[in-house]
C-alpha cells in the first residue's frame, strides 16, 4: 500500500542529500588533492575514474587515470576502508593485482608508453581538458575520450574575464592531429587503445572540438553492430572564444554526431535547434538544454530540446524519424502541478545528469554553474533543479501517470516540469568539514549507484579558486511535498 502511495504521489519537487566524499589520496601522487577542472568524472560499475583537466596553476593534468570507488549502497556513505593505492610501474596489471575493490578505493594508474605492436603507434592520449567522455557498454570495463584542448589555456577559466588570447594558432596546430579519434580506456587490462575518426560521412566534421558531449548506446537485436554507437552534441572550435559569453559561438555547437563503432565513421545527425549549455541521454533520447529566446519567453529561461534516436537503425533511416522537439517553459506559471515552471536561470559549466526514484521514474539533475550577467561580471550558481522526465514504458509511473491523467481533473502528471531540489542536510564525511558543495563551475560529474545517485568531483568556484572534493548526491526521504506525510 505504501508503495502505491509513493508512486501516485506528485513527482516533485524532490528531496536531496548531498554527502561529501572522504577520499584520502597518498603525498607522492602527481595531483595529490585532486584538486581540477574542466576534467571529465565517469561511472563504470561503482567506480568513478577522473580523466584530465586543469590543476590549480592553470597547467594540464598528466594523462592518468584516477579512480574512486563509490558506496555501492543508497545508504552508505562511503566505503568501509580507507586504503589507497598507486600504481606507478610500466606493469599496472600486476601493481593492481595486489589490492581488491574493497581494501582500495582510491586507485591512480600514472600514463605510461604502450605502442601498438601492428603499426608503432603511441597508445596514450595527450593531456588535455575539455574533453567529453562515457562509458561504453553496461559491464563496467570500458571508457571513451574524445576531443578537448591539449594545450593549457587559462582564460577558460569562468572565474575570469580574460578572452581568447595569442596562444590560440599554436594550440589549434597542436589540437589537430587526433581527427575526431576516439580514445578507449580498458579497465580490466589497464591499456589505451585509439578508435579512428578521420571517416565521415556527408559533410565534414571539424577538428578539434571541445566543450561538448558524447554517450554510448547499443541497438537491442542489432546483431551486424554489437559495439553499439556513440552520440556526440555541441562542441567548439578554433576561434570560437571561451564560450562563457553570451556572444561567443561556432557554427560546430549545434552540431549532433553520430559513430558507429562497426564502421569506423561518423554521420552527422540533424541540427540542434540552439545552442546547447547541457546534454543528456536517457532511453534513447537525447536531452539538450539552451536558452529559451523565443517569442514571449525570456533568454533568461531555460528551454528543453529531445532528439528520439528510435530503436533500431533502420527506424532512424526512415524520412524523418530524427526531429528535434522543444519544450518551452510557461512564464506565467510558478507552482508544482498546475504547468510548467520557467524553471532554473541558464548557466555554463553545470551538469545535466539523469537520477531514477525507481518504478520507472527518470528526472534530470541540473546542477551548479556559472552565468554571465547583464553587466557583464560572472554569477556561479549554487542551486540544484530536476526535470521530470516522460515515464518508462509498461512502468509502474507510466501506469500511475495515466491513472493521473484518466481520473483527476488537472491530469496533470508533472512531465517536463522544473521544480528546484530541497537540500537535506547529512552528516558529512570530508575532511573540510563543508555542509554543501557551494557555488562551482566546470567540475566532472555523473550517474552512480544504478542511476539512483549523482556523484561529482572538483571544478572551480567563485572566487577562482580550484576545488579538490567530491560529492554523492541521493534522493532523501522520497518528495519534498509538506502537506502528505512521508
Amino acid at each position: 500500500m505504501d508503495e502505491a502511495v509513493t508512486i501516485l504521489a506528485p513527482g516533485h519537487p524532490l528531496k536531496l542529500s548531498l554527502t561529501q566524499l572522504s577520499i584520502p589520496v597518498p603525498s607522492e601522487t602527481l595531483h595529490p588533492a585532486l584538486a581540477r577542472s574542466h576534467h571529465t568524472l565517469t561511472v563504470l560499475s561503482n567506480k568513478a575514474f577522473i580523466f584530465g583537466g586543469l590543476d590549480a596553476s592553470g597547467t594540464l593534468c598528466p594523462p592518468g587515470i584516477h579512480t574512486l570507488t563509490l558506496p555501492t549502497s543508497e545508504t552508505t556513505p562511503n566505503p568501509p576502508s580507507t586504503t589507497t593505492t598507486t600504481t606507478t610501474s610500466a606493469d599496472p596489471v600486476s601493481q593492481e593485482s595486489t589490492a581488491t575493490p574493497t581494501s582500495s578505493y582510491y586507485t591512480s594508474y600514472p600514463p605510461y608508453t604502450l605502442h601498438d605492436e601492428t603499426t608503432g603507434e603511441l597508445l596514450l592520449p595527450r593531456a588535455r581538458s575539455g574533453h567529453a567522455a562515457c562509458a561504453r557498454g553496461r559491464d563496467g570495463r570500458f571508457l571513451f575520450v574524445h576531443g578537448g584542448r591539449l594545450a593549457e589555456r587559462n582564460n577558460d577559466n569562468p572565474a575570469s574575464n580574460n578572452s581568447a588570447g595569442e596562444n590560440d594558432e599554436k594550440e589549434d596546430e597542436d589540437d589537430d592531429d587526433e581527427s575526431n579519434c576516439l580514445w578507449q580506456w580498458d579497465a580490466e587490462l589497464l591499456r589505451w587503445s585509439r578508435l579512428p575518426g578521420e571517416t565521415q560521412l556527408g559533410e565534414s566534421m571539424a577538428a578539434p572540438r571541445w566543450g561538448h558531449w558524447i554517450f554510448w548506446d547499443r541497438d537491442e537485436g542489432d546483431e551486424m553492430n554489437t559495439a553499439g554507437f556513440v552520440i556526440l552534441i555541441g562542441g567548439r572550435t578554433a576561434g570560437a572564444g571561451t564560450g562563457f559569453s553570451e556572444h561567443e559561438h561556432s557554427h560546430t555547437e549545434r552540431q549532433a554526431w553520430m559513430y558507429d563503432l562497426y564502421t569506423g565513421a561518423w554521420t552527422a545527425l540533424p541540427a540542434l535547434p540552439a545552442r546547447p549549455l547541457a546534454a543528456a541521454y536517457v532511453d534513447k533520447r537525447v536531452y539538450v538544454l539552451s536558452r529559451a529566446g523565443e517569442e514571449g519567453v525570456s533568454a533568461a529561461t531555460t528551454a528543453v530540446h529531445y532528439l528520439d534516436m528510435q530503436e533500431s537503425a533502420v527506424e532512424r533511416e526512415k524520412f524523418r524519424a530524427l526531429v528535434w522537439k522543444t519544450v518551452l517553459p510557461n512564464p506565467h506559471s510558478h507552482g508544482h502541478g498546475h504547468g510548467q515552471s520557467p524553471g532554473p536561470e541558464p548557466r555554463e559549466g553545470g551538469a545535466l545528469i539523469p537520477l531514477t526514484t525507481g518504478h520507472g521514474r527518470e528526472y534530470l539533475v541540473y546542477m551548479f554553474g556559472c552565468s554571465t550577467t547583464a553587466s557583464g561580471e560572472k554569477k556561479f550558481h549554487s542551486d540544484i533543479w530536476t526535470l521530470q522526465l516522460p515515464a518508462k514504458k509498461h512502468s509502474l509511473a507510466a501506469a500511475a501517470d495515466k491513472f493521473r491523467e484518466t481520473f483527476f481533473s488537472h491530469g496533470d502528471t508533472g512531465v517536463f516540469h522544473w521544480a528546484e531540489a530541497e537540500i537535506v542536510p547529512t552528516e558529512q564525511g570530508g575532511g573540510e568539514g563543508k555542509v554543501l558543495p557551494g557555488p562551482r563551475a566546470m567540475f566532472g560529474a555523473d550517474r552512480c549507484l544504478n542511476g539512483r545517485g549523482v556523484v561529482l568531483w572538483g571544478g572551480v568556484n567563485a572566487k577562482g579558486e580550484t576545488e579538490s572534493d567530491g560529492w554523492l548526491i541521493r534522493s532523501a526521504y522520497g518528495y519534498a511535498d509538506h502537506e502528505r506525510a512521508e
